[in-house]
């Protein structure tokens, strides 16, 4: 067997492990660490109520250019309401109710 292909054969079972370890150990991450989307929705919608703050999570009389604060004018993109929330509360305190 060549050196070259011994090496190959090698880096292959080396990623291979690899790959069958660090998959499952993420997905296991991601699914016990994570709310379902709608359960963390129905969070914050609970917490913008329960703090007298508008759709967005910021006082009632917030004005936006455009009219909302999801879309990017640079950009020409628009972002979810609660991707908006998110980030903009990264501390996220409709856990903490």
């Amino acid at each position: 067997m060549s050196p070259r292909l011994l090496l190959a054969l090698v880096l292959t079972i080396l990623v291979l492990v690899i790959v069958s370890w660090e998959v499952p150990h993420r997905l296991q991450h991601f699914q016990t660490n994570s709310a379902s989307p709608t359960d963390e929705h129905a969070q914050i919608d609970q917490w913008l109520a329960n703090h007298n703050l508008n759709a967005y999570g910021d006082a009632p009389e917030t004005v936006y250019a455009g009219g909302t604060p999801l879309f990017d004018e640079a950009t020409g993109r628009t972002i979810s309401r609660y991707d908006y929330i998110k980030a903009h509360h990264p501390e996220k305190p409709w856990q903490n109710q």
